[in-house]
């Protein structure tokens, strides 16, 4: 009889301390809020850069945390940088996530999507604006505006002193940094039609080097000939009426880009 009772206090009691252990377990959950701290406005391909991303571990135990960082536009997602770290309970870290755009990337608007996940599948995401350029700086000029257009639509919302005052560090600190280069100017177009009155060719390829234009009742003007001219009618010909696309150069120069028959 006492050890019939024995048994059945050591099963009641073991249905107990199991009952708690469950229990606990239920109450620890998993818990993170992450975001980003700090990233740039404006990247360029094939440019790496860090993205500072703060994380708090507000669950009921340590875990582990794997953070993701993607560019999106539209429906396309590319990855550009990974990072890992462990939280032990009610701590907070910040991870310096070294990321890298792809170099082959269309330039434009796009997302910059972070995601922190827990082993267990709790996720948190954030994510900020960001504008990629093409790296190649010839083609830099003119996505000028598309900065312009990006730091605007950052701020849209912001009339007061401050939200100016921030929309001008932003468009300062791009410019500043470097990283649009200097802007190339570029020359305006113009236009001149009249007669050929002399033409010099290059005395081995025959090419045209340099023409002169007289305009019926009004000035002459020489014009020079590089590799990017065009002749879309043939070359120019003495005593022929033409039109000529050109530029002013340095020098005094003016560089035909294009001449046509009218």
């Amino acid at each position: 009889m006492f050890k019939r009772t024995l048994s059945t206090l050591f099963l009641f009691a073991a249905m107990i301390s199991g009952s708690l252990f469950a229990a606990q377990q239920a109450q620890a959950h998993v818990c993170i809020e992450a975001l980003i701290l700090r990233s740039p406005e404006v990247v360029y391909t094939g440019e790496t850069f860090p993205v500072t991303v703060g994380m708090f571990n507000c669950g009921s135990c340590d875990t582990a945390v794997n953070v993701d960082l993607f560019l999106i536009r539209n429906s396309g997602r590319i990855h550009i940088g990974e990072a890992q770290t462990r939280l032990r309970m009610d701590t907070r870290d910040i991870l310096r996530v070294r990321c890298t755009v792809p170099r082959d990337i269309r330039s434009g608007r796009y997302s910059l999507v972070m995601a922190a996940r827990t082993p267990s599948g709790y996720m948190d995401l954030d994510r900020r604006k960001i504008m990629v350029l093409d790296h190649d700086v010839r083609r830099r000029s003119r996505d000028l505006d598309l900065v312009i257009d990006h730091v605007l639509d950052s701020h849209a919302g912001s009339l007061d002193e401050n939200g100016l005052a921030d929309m001008v560090d932003d468009i300062m600190s791009v410019e500043v940094d470097g990283k649009l280069g200097s802007r190339t100017v570029m020359p305006l177009p113009l236009f001149f039609t009249g007669k050929v009155t002399k033409v010099v060719r290059d005395k081995t390829t025959n090419n045209i080097k340099q023409f002169w234009v007289q305009m019926d009742g009004g000035p002459s003007k020489t014009f020079v000939v590089d590799a990017n001219t065009t002749f879309p009618q043939g070359d120019a010909i003495e005593n022929k009426l033409i039109s000529v696309t050109y530029t002013e150069v340095q020098g005094s120069e003016n560089l035909a880009s294009e001449v046509r028959i009218p």
